[in-house]
């Protein structure tokens, strides 16, 4: 008998913790569409940390960190996705989201100023130094 109340009673805890994730995976999305970006951000974080493997949360960890204008925290999430997708498409969405976490972040920058040449014909050349995003 106390077997079965023993497996009983674990069974009832598994049950209500592995709901857990998706109860804060609920109240995220809720909080994402009323514009409670932060308040998403934290719940998405408390729903990944619990969620069973296979389930990625961190491109919607990353779109609401950027909307609530944590920047730094977009661009680490959107950097560690990237490193994981595995089809090019959805690793080039994140390398996109990257870079305008930068942009936002002011971080893009040229490595040099443009050099500019006029020769004695009157012909201009430009010469521009980018970096990449993906560093």
């Amino acid at each position: 008998m106390r077997i079965v109340l023993f497996i009983i009673f674990w069974s009832t805890c598994l049950s209500s913790f592995g709901q857990a994730w998706r109860d804060s995976l609920d109240y995220a999305r809720s909080s994402y569409k009323r514009g409670e970006y932060g308040k998403a951000l934290r719940y998405y974080e408390s729903a990944q940390k619990f969620a069973p493997d296979g389930i990625d949360l961190s491109d919607e960890m990353a779109q609401s960190a950027y909307k609530a204008r944590e920047f730094e925290k977009a661009e680490k999430i959107y950097q560690q996705s990237a490193s994981t997708k595995k089809d090019k498409t959805s690793r080039a969405k994140s390398y996109h989201n990257l870079g305008n976490s930068r942009m936002k972040k002011k971080e893009l920058k040229s490595r040099k100023p443009a050099k500019v040449k006029v020769g004695k014909n009157g012909k201009v050349t430009v010469k521009v130094q980018v970096t990449t995003l993906g560093d």
